[in-house]
């Protein structure tokens, strides 16, 4: 990659939505019918900086699976992260709109 998130940001890689063409033609994304989707951090910012000048360090690591609200979140351009897949792509959004980590068992 190449950047590095400000603040609390982070960058993940999802798999992209697939799209659906109802009878009347309108496209809808799979992503629609789901309130949420999951993603593998790759890069994350150092924190937010408080009013006192303390740091306060994301509770996400590069390696962690996320869980996110399908809020809409900044799709990086696929030359900027050329370690992408097939149907995967790198969003970019604030350690806020995660909802949980989801830990291996």
């Amino acid at each position: 990659m190449n950047f590095v998130p400000l603040a609390n940001r982070i960058v993940a890689i999802r798999v992209k939505a697939g799209e659906e063409v109802r009878e009347s033609g309108l496209i809808l994304t799979a992503d629609v019918s789901k309130p949420y989707f999951k993603a593998t951090v790759v890069a994350v910012g150092r924190g937010v900086i408080t009013q006192t000048g303390e740091i306060i360090k994301p509770e996400t690591q590069i390696g962690d699976t996320v869980l996110l609200f399908n809020t809409p979140a900044f799709v990086l351009p696929e030359e900027d992260c050329p370690e992408l897949k097939d149907n995967e792509e790198c969003v970019i959004f604030s350690e806020n709109d995660a909802v949980a980590i989801i830990k291996k068992a």
